[in-house]
Order: structure tokens, then C-alpha cells, then sequence
């Protein structure tokens, strides 16, 4: 990571690329629940078991944060890169999960169920990705300091 050529690879702009679409999803989700109507929640089994565990204003609030912090981390070329990678797919882990049980639970509405599965497996996916390249990180830094 510490290049002297400050582009970014192929590689690392379709990362970033997928990030910000990972991190949008979040974010339009996010603001969807903030300003989602009691009414609409009273007519969802699934809705209103969701509210009951945690207000959907709260719901949202933690997957725009989520977001935020992927799409924010995303641009970073430093390891810090990882640990908000790690802050934010922790936090969409955290309400993605339980929001993808309680769909399966409630076999209803079966497009929000697989949407919901989807990021939140991809959460999780990022989560582990994001510690495996700081444990790298660490190690490397290890070896350098054994070395000298």
C-alpha cells in the first residue's frame, strides 16, 4: 500500500466502486426506515416485529452510519482503510443480520428477505476481509521490526 504511484489499481477502484454501491444500498435503506410511516409498519408482520425490538428511526440511523463509514473508508490508501471497513460491516452485520432472521421468520415479503440476506452476508464478507488484511498488516509490521 505504500506505493510511490499514488493511482489506484484496477483492483482497488472496483473495490472502491463496490464499496460505494455496498455503502448506497446501506444509506437508501437507512433513510427508507428513518422516514418509514407507523401505518406501514402496523401493516407488516415483519415491520412491526422489527419495531418492537428497536425503534426503525434507530434501524436507520445505524445503517446510514454504516455507510457512511464503508463509503468513507473506501478512499483511504492506509491500513485505517481496514479498521473503518471494520467499524462500518460490523454495525451493517449488526442490523443486517437480525433484519434477515426475523424476514426468514415472518416468510414475508420475500424481495426485502433476500436484499436484506444479500448485504448482510456481504457485510459480513467485508468484516472478515477487513480483519484478515490488518492481521497481514500486523504480521508484516512484526517480521520488519524482528529483522532489524
Amino acid at each position: 500500500m505504500n506505493r510511490e504511484d499514488k493511482r489506484l489499481t484496477n483492483t482497488e477502484l472496483e473495490a472502491m466502486f463496490a464499496f460505494w454501491l455496498i455503502g448506497a444500498f446501506m444509506a437508501i435503506r437507512g433513510i427508507t426506515l428513518v422516514l418509514m410511516t407507523q401505518e406501514s409498519i402496523n401493516n407488516s408482520d415483519l415491520y412491526s416485529t422489527m419495531d418492537s425490538i428497536l425503534p426503525f428511526p434507530i434501524w436507520g440511523v445505524i445503517f446510514v452510519i454504516a455507510a457512511l463509514i464503508i463509503a468513507g473508508s473506501s478512499v483511504s490508501q492506509t491500513v485505517k482503510k481496514y479498521y473503518g471497513l471494520l467499524v462500518g460491516n460490523f454495525l451493517g452485520i449488526l442490523v443486517g443480520i437480525p433484519f434477515s432472521l426475523m424476514s426468514v421468520a415472518e416468510s414475508h415479503m420475500p424481495i426485502t428477505q433476500y436484499t436484506i440476506t444479500l448485504v448482510a452476508f456481504f457485510n459480513l464478507v467485508l468484516f472478515v476481509h477487513a480483519g484478515v488484511c490488518i492481521w497481514r498488516e500486523r504480521k508484516r509490521i512484526q517480521s520488519l521490526h524482528k529483522s532489524n
